[in-house]
């Protein structure tokens, strides 16, 4: 598949320069922090520990194509991947998301094929918005995947908004390892959202089911199922 996707993106950025709208964009999160405690998490005297850090960045570039056809490369570094225990290297960046959308295959849809954002953790990471404090739950567990290799359609249908997606599973293999399939199994997944109330104090309530089907390898099955208001 990345053969078949680079050739895709060279081709689609063939065209003349004035034909393609390129907009780059990046994100960093920065912090200080002290340890006013005694030790460290690991036991050790803590002495006054404190530090600056750059624990996530985002390096991203778009562009629209035309009307119906955009492509989108993300990059990202975080702690995981600049530790060189975890990945192996130091300052890793590794390839978050590169996929090509195409609007409109009929009225309110979108598809899009590459390494693309998964159904539930980009859902949820988006109504929280504090990725860059702290993972959600379905993170810290390692259930699911933020981005991964495969092809997603969306779209919307009265107050209903839903995403079926097919994936190799593997992630994107930002921990040091390939991430790629290495067998013929895959993810199913399915996401439906429901927004009933269009006007009045419930008009932001919206309604989330989300089911995953899939297999690692042959004996070990990663079905999810999750809910929320």
């Amino acid at each position: 598949m990345k053969y078949t996707l680079i050739a895709l993106l060279l081709a689609c950025a063939a065209g003349t320069a004035s034909a393609v709208d390129v907009k780059v964009s990046g994100l960093v999160f920065a912090n200080y922090s002290a340890v006013t405690s005694k030790y460290s998490s690991n036991g050790a005297r803590a002495r006054g520990r404190n530090e600056f850090d750059v624990p996530r960045i985002y390096v991203n570039a778009g562009a629209d194509h035309d009307a119906h056809i955009s492509s989108f490369i993300q990059f990202e570094a975080n702690l995981l991947s600049r530790d060189p225990i975890s990945s192996g290297a130091t300052n890793q960046v590794f390839l978050k998301q590169a996929y090509l959308e195409y609007k409109e295959p009929y009225p309110g849809a979108k598809l899009l094929f590459g390494l693309i954002p998964t159904l539930w953790r980009v859902n949820e990471e988006g109504i929280w918005k504090h990725r860059f404090v702290a993972k959600i739950l379905e993170d810290e567990e390692g259930l699911l995947n933020a981005s991964d290799r495969g092809v997603r359609l969306s779209g919307k249908a009265s107050v209903f908004a839903y995403d079926l997606m097919v994936a190799n599973g593997e992630g994107t293999g930002a921990r040091g390892t390939a991430g790629n399939e290495s067998n013929k199994y895959k993810d199913f997944s399915a996401k439906l959202a429901a927004a009933p109330f269009r006007e009045g104090a419930l008009a932001g309530l919206k309604l989330h089911a989300f089911g995953q089907k899939g297999k690692k390898y042959s004996n070990w099955e990663r079905d999810r199922a999750i809910g929320g208001v």
